[in-house]
């Protein structure tokens, strides 16, 4: 299997950027189907109630969430990391992410860019978010498992392809019908 990271480091940077907002990073989407297992973002101020973490699929101002996992609260002044997660990536997908109250850390130059709506936005379809901080960065990635070294197809699809079988996503499976995967 091969690690795919998407989105950003999380590391302590030079500006800050409000809560409830839903935040995508444009940069570095996912490079191929993969299942995130770990997240992680930094925050100049605590999450005290509520964060989300997802994929997202679209371009320009249209965007939809694909798949997320609520993580609850999140400290602030360190990177912090939320491990066992499922959630599916397709290719060019990129992350995003919301918290309820809070500070995220933002570059204001430099970056790949973000889009931007105000509000949660995970799970509510189709909406139109800002493209106008297009050298932004947030301190947000999800890092990934992708592919499977002993398995080419399941049912006739290759497995590069596939992001969940039976609703499992394939990072978490470790055989198929027996064999490794």
């Amino acid at each position: 299997m091969a690690t795919i990271e998407i989105g950003n480091e999380a590391i302590d940077r030079s500006g800050q950027w409000a809560d409830d907002w839903t935040v995508i990073q444009l940069g570095s989407p996912a490079s191929e189907n993969v299942s995130v297992h770990t997240v992680e973002l930094w925050l100049v101020s605590a999450s005290t109630i509520s964060t989300k973490v997802g994929s997202f699929y679209g371009s320009g101002t249209q965007w939809t969430n694909r798949d997320y996992e609520s993580l609850g609260t999140a400290s602030a002044g360190s990177k912090q990391t939320f491990s066992g997660l499922n959630i599916e990536f397709q290719t060019d997908d990129c992350i995003g992410g919301w918290i309820d109250t809070g500070l995220w850390e933002r570059s204001t130059s430099g970056g790949s860019g973000i889009a931007d709506d105000a509000g949660d936005n995970f799970g509510a379809g189709l909406q139109t978010y800002r493209t106008t901080y297009s050298s932004e960065d947030h301190s947000l990635g999800g890092i990934g498992e992708s592919g499977w070294s002993n398995i080419a197809k399941v049912n006739g699809v290759a497995s590069a392809s596939i992001a969940k079988i039976n609703g499992i996503a394939v990072g978490n499976i470790a055989k198929v019908n027996g064999v490794a995967v």
